[in-house]
Order: structure tokens, then sequence, then C-alpha cells
């Protein structure tokens, strides 16, 4: 998704946005990514995003090496584009957007698995209404009515959303620590993800 952010910000179709980044899944799986520039080795996010800028540079613009459509990697991105343009428009680089795909990937693939968890304990009535009510973006008063909607006090609903929050932010950080190379830029790169966001 980030990629493909990346691309369409650049002024690619969708299209070619696609094929660019499917090419560039293919580059990959054949062992052709090179070392990356300077330190961006060091974080995941900032490897990719110069790697896929030096393939686009080399293959995308001159017309070669499109990627497959169709498979697994062509599911990933059909709802890749509806993400794209239902961002408000934005005067940004191409790399701030990928950015804050970046950040909505890592949220999105949290998200889903705090709910699969909430389901699992606590079964999949709860699991919804938890994970819309942990996972909003606006700051909203907690919701009293949850309580009635679930068959439960509030002082059991007020827990499970505090547990669940303190999960999500867990579930974020173990995401994360997969993508940097130290324990320490875990934290720094929560924070430049999500204040760009």
């Amino acid at each position: 998704m980030a990629l493909y952010a990346y691309a369409r910000r650049k002024g690619a179709s969708p299209e070619s946005s696609q094929g660019a980044v499917l090419g560039f899944i293919g580059h990959v799986r054949d062992g052709k990514l090179a070392g990356g520039r300077g330190n961006a080795w060091k974080r995941l996010r900032s490897f990719l995003l110069r790697a896929f800028e030096d393939y686009v540079d080399a293959h995308l613009l001159r017309g070669v090496d499109r990627g497959s459509p169709g498979g697994v990697e062509s599911t990933m991105l059909s709802g890749a584009e509806a993400w794209y343009v239902s961002v408000p428009a934005r005067e940004e680089d191409p790399e701030r957007t990928f950015n804050r795909a970046w950040a909505r990937a890592i949220l999105l693939q949290s998200h889903a698995e705090l709910k699969r968890e909430l389901t699992a304990s606590h079964g999949r009535q709860t699991a919804e209404l938890i994970a819309a009510e942990v996972s909003s973006v606006d700051r909203r008063p907690f919701n009293d009515q949850l309580a009635v909607q679930l068959g439960a006090s509030v002082g059991e609903i007020l827990q499970i959303l505090r547990a669940s929050r303190r999960r999500l932010r867990e579930l974020i950080h173990a995401t994360l620590r997969e993508t940097v190379s130290s324990t320490p830029d875990v934290e720094a790169e929560f924070w430049d993800l999500f204040q760009s966001v």
C-alpha cells in the first residue's frame, strides 16, 4: 500500500503504480535488491522506499519489468487505490504520502490482530464494538451504552477498553520492532510515523 501510494503521488496511473509494485516484488524475490543508500537499511521503511525509488528510476520509467497482473500481490493491492483516493488531497511530497500509507498499514495489521484476540476471549460482537471504540480517530467520551449492549457493567467495559488500548499499542510496537535494526529505534519510529499521519 505504501509503495503504491508513493507511485501514485509521483503521478503514475493506478495501473502503472500497481505494475511498479508488482514488478518490485518480483525484483525482490529474484534477489536483485541492492543494499540501500546511506543509513536507510537501519529502518525497513526507509530501505524499501530508497530501493523502490531506485527500481522505479531504472525500470518503470523505461516501461519494462511491470510485474504480472493477478495473484496474491494484486489482491493485497485491491484496497490501495480506494484508500489513496479516499484520503483528502494534500499538498505533500511522495515520501510523506508513503509514510502515511505505511503507518496506516501498520495500524490496520495491528487492529486486525487485536480484533482476533478480542474475538477469541470475548466473542465476535464484543470484539467488534470494543475494536471500533479503541480504534476511533476521534477522541470520544466513554459510551456507557456499550455496557448495556454487551450485558456487562460499566466497570467491566472500562477495564476491557483500557486493556485493549494498551494491547493495541503493544501490537503496534511489536510490528515496528520487526522493521528497525535496534530496540531504541522502535519508539523513534513510532513517533516519526504517527506524528506525520
